[in-house]
């Protein structure tokens, strides 16, 4: 048997919603009023209730809703990345976290701006902004460009 000669480095950096260095952040916890939430995805400040989020929207941006490994799933254990409606999410205001692309995503560009679907809170990088999306003012992707659906590192200012 001879040494190694290679390595395989196609690892994905983070799950989607870890927080992704100890870097000072904010987070809040809200009550989720929408249907359900996807873990890592964008939510918004509820227009019903203080203490509610949605998920996506254009109303009032709140932050990703993070810390996967805090939730349970009562009904099976095939894992979860969404969480139910009137479930307690964690968002990560400002930080660093790692997320799952609507797009492409190339961190050595200059001027891309970082956006979220308002539908559904997945996050995605472009020139502009398309129509039914919102820009994430303050965010830039960081650590390593990604293609569709791959898992990129978000780092919001606060």
């Amino acid at each position: 048997m001879g040494f190694q000669t290679t390595v395989f480095k196609e690892l994905a950096v983070a799950i989607p919603g870890e927080i992704f260095r100890n870097d000072p952040h904010t987070a809040e916890t809200k009550i989720v009023g929408s249907a359900s939430v996807a873990i890592g995805t964008i939510v918004t400040q509820s227009t019903t209730a203080d203490d509610q989020c949605v998920v996506g929207g254009a109303g009032v941006f709140l932050g990703v809703v993070a810390n996967p490994k805090e939730y349970s799933n009562f009904t099976d254990f095939d894992v979860s990345f969404s969480i139910a409606q009137n479930e307690q999410a964690d968002i990560l205001t400002s930080g660093t976290i790692a997320v799952v692309t609507s797009t492409a995503v190339d961190i050595k560009t200059v001027g891309k701006k970082v956006y979220y679907e308002n539908a559904t809170g997945i996050i995605g990088q472009a020139d502009t902004v398309p129509a039914d999306h919102t820009e994430i003012v303050g965010a830039k992707f960081i650590n390593n460009s990604v293609a569709k659906g791959g898992i990129a590192v978000l780092h919001i200012e606060g």
